[in-house]
């Protein structure tokens, strides 16, 4: 079972994945096709309900074109 902590970072990670994607104007379709990464899976970790592996964090940061700190900025 996850922590009060462990939910509210996954949460943060979503958000900031939701905030890029839509920045660079992608629906969760085309973020899936581009990233090869199943719709039902960026819909989880938007929602943050989902902990990702560190490929798909590469997939995301170069289909979106952000640095991996963009998602890992606000944790310590």
């Amino acid at each position: 079972m996850r922590n009060i902590n462990d939910i509210e970072n996954l949460r943060r990670l979503g958000n900031q994945l939701l905030r890029a994607r839509k920045a660079k104007g992608l629906t969760v379709r085309q973020t899936s096709e581009r990233c090869d990464i199943d719709n039902s899976k960026i819909i989880k970790i938007e929602k943050g309900t989902v902990n990702i592996t560190f490929l798909t964090l590469l997939a995301l940061t170069k289909e979106l074109d952000v640095d991996a700190i963009y998602f890992l900025r606000d944790y310590r």
